[in-house]
């Protein structure tokens, strides 16, 4: 794969940092809603208080609703961004399937991180390191002494600046 451009890196690595948030808000209303269905735990908040219940339960499942509508919309823009072509098709038609959709959050937050290491960009728990984004350059480009913009090393002087550049 050839070195992608400054702006599809950063681009890559804001959509991981919000995939990985989804993933967590997801796990967490879904640990929720699977836990209240085996522990009969919604019986006891039921009798305390039927408000509580219906706002837990309500706000949990329409929680989960809204993600599935924001991932399908972040896995959109992922896979345009990887120029997956036809299996961007098939990644947002899978993410409405309930078990396979976390499962593939997973898979491609994976390809994410793998193609923004391939960059040389360090990659933690919660996406992209934004020191090693900041001194992204792509291969075969060089910067301008002056204004620090990256540029093809075959133009000179710098089309922002105008400073010129030493071709070697």
């Amino acid at each position: 794969m050839p070195p992608a451009s400054r702006e599809a890196i950063q681009k890559i690595a804001a959509i991981q940092k919000w995939l990985v948030g989804i993933i967590l808000v997801n796990s967490i209303c879904l640990t929720y809603l699977l836990v209240c269905r085996i522990t009969k735990f919604d019986h006891f908040i039921a009798s305390i208080s039927l408000n509580l219940w219906f706002l837990l339960h309500f706000g949990s499942s329409l929680t989960v609703l809204v993600m599935s509508v924001i991932q399908a919309y972040l896995i959109l823009r992922l896979c345009l961004a990887n120029r997956d072509g036809w299996l961007t098709v098939v990644f947002v038609s899978l993410q409405f399937v309930p078990c396979l959709s976390l499962i593939l959050l997973l898979f491609l937050n994976g390809r994410a991180t793998k193609r923004l290491q391939a960059a040389g960009i360090r990659v933690g728990l919660m996406g992209a390191k934004a020191s090693d984004l900041a001194a992204y350059q792509p291969a075969g480009r060089v910067k301008c002494p002056a204004c620090g913009e990256a540029i093809e090393p075959r133009i000179s002087p710098c089309p922002l600046c105008g400073t010129p550049i030493e071709l070697t």
